[in-house]
Order: C-alpha cells, then structure tokens, then sequence
C-alpha cells in the first residue's frame, strides 16, 4: 500500500506569524506612546517650575510694594495683581500635581505628625480668609485620634484646603465647619479617618448631585468646574483621596449649603496609647 506525503499547513503557519507579528507592533506601539507619555508629563513638569520661578518673583515684589506708602488706588490694583499671581500659582502647583498622578509618578509620604495642632496652625490662613467674608471657620478634631499619626500630612492638608476654599466661595453669610474624625481603627494602629467640610452656602441642586457623584467615582475633570466652580483643585482634591485609599462624597439642599466628606486611611505613631473607648462628644474644638 503507498502513503502520500504529508504536506504542512502553510496558511495556519501564515496566521501565526502574523499573530506574532501583530503582538511586536502592538509591543513597539504601546512603548512609542508610553514614551511620549513620559515626555509630556516631564514638559508639563518641567514648564511648570519656569512658570513658578517669575510667578515667586513677581509675589514677592508685590508684596514689598505693598508695604510702602501707598495710594488707596495703588494699593487696590496691587493686591489685585498679587491676588491673581496667588491664584495661577495654585493652578499651576494642582496641574503639575494632577500631572504627576496621572502619570503614576505621585507616591504619598508617610511621616510622623501631630495631626491636631498640625491642623490647626494651617488652618490659621483659611480663618483669616473666611472672615474677609464675615465667616466663621470652625475646626473641631475628635479626641479619640492619637497625637501623632502617620500620613501624608501635606497631599491630606491639601485636600482639606481645597474642600474648605470651595465653602468659602460659595458661602455669603453663616459658617464652615471642619470635622475629623475616627471612622474605622485597627488593633495594629491602622485608622480611617473622615474629613468632612460643610458649609451654610448656596448649596448644589438635586438634580445636580448624581452627576457630581458619578464624575467622582469615574475620574472625569469637568464635573467640578461645570457643577460646583471648584476646577482643577476639586479634581486633584478627589484624585489625591483616590491615590491615598479614601473615598469622597458630597450631599446637598439646594439652598441650604453643602457636605464634602473624604476618607483618608493612616496609622497611630504610637499604637498602645490609643484610647480604644473615648467618649462620643469628646472632641477638641478650635474656631
């Protein structure tokens, strides 16, 4: 009996080659666009600080003028121009900072901090703000947080001075109060903390908050500009309790003012000193 011979399957070994050719480019693609990516994120890094260095320059300056003899209209188009450098300063540090966590370069700090009075003496320049409005600022932290904790102290300062802006701006009369508290410990002095800022302001309609909530939870850059006026600080606020572990939400009247609550995990420096059972309404309160 005769046997034919075999032949190979040249169009399956065609589809394999193609398959793995296809694989390279996708490989050479995918690193052509994340070096571009790199290279984007260290220009914007980059112009960034030359943008910051004049802008340095030009706060200083102003606010030597401002120091000498000057007229009332002097005085007021100067604090104008130091009030405008001020607030480009901010959206160029959040910018490069939105940047950075985009790019995944941002990594939060964990150092050793007396959270209380960390807070308190930074809080100091948003009274003086709130009562440019005749607002009252009321900063209460519960006593059942230990001393000193672990975290990020300035990315957490951040969020809260963002959240606490926010309420000033749109707040004509009444008060902001900030509270933080314990919401979550562990035996090991691992802690959840809950930030909440709220404010007697215009408040956000109904129909409003169920996009605020969505845009929160998926990312987008918009809804705060669009919805609440907050811009790019809201954005990097929302994205830098994202990067720590935290959740962020808001509730609102409209009318009747406004809730922005965060979490934030840390960790107690000193974990066998923690008060496992403080009372309720045991809290240290500054205004």
């Amino acid at each position: 009996m005769g046997t034919s011979d075999q032949k190979p399957d040249t169009s399956a070994n065609r589809s394999i080659e193609s398959l793995v050719q296809e694989c390279d480019d996708l490989r050479a693609q995918l690193a052509e666009a994340q070096q571009h990516n790199r290279d984007k994120t260290d220009f914007i890094v980059n112009m960034g600080h030359d943008i910051r260095t004049p802008l340095h320059g030009i706060l200083g300056m102003t606010n030597l003028v401002l120091e000498s003899s000057l007229t009332d209209e002097q005085r007021s188009y100067l604090e104008m121009v130091s009030s405008s450098a001020e607030r480009l300063s901010d959206v160029v540090a959040q910018s490069l900072v939105f940047t950075r966590i985009e790019a995944g370069t941002l990594t939060l700090k964990d150092e050793t901090v007396a959270l209380a009075e960390t807070l308190d003496y930074e809080l100091y320049v948003l009274r003086l703000t709130a009562q440019k409005k005749n607002l009252t600022l009321i900063f209460t932290v519960s006593r059942e947080i230990p001393r000193q904790v672990n975290t990020d102290i300035a990315r957490l300062l951040q969020v809260i001075g963002h959240l606490v802006n926010n309420a000033i701006k749109f707040t004509t009369k009444g008060s902001i109060e900030v509270l933080v508290r314990v919401v979550t410990r562990q035996a090991d002095g691992a802690l959840v903390l809950k930030c909440t800022v709220t404010d007697t302001g215009i408040g956000i309609a109904q129909e409003k908050l169920a996009g605020i909530r969505d845009k929160f939870h998926h990312n987008h850059t918009s809804f705060a500009r669009k919805y609440w006026g907050g811009g790019m600080g809201l954005t990097v606020a929302a994205r830098i309790v994202q990067l720590a572990g935290g959740e962020i939400d808001v509730e609102s009247t409209d009318g009747l003012g406004a809730t922005f609550w965060f979490t934030w995990p840390c960790r107690s420096a000193v974990p066998e000193t923690i008060n496992h059972q403080p009372p309720p309404d045991d809290e240290v309160e500054s205004a």
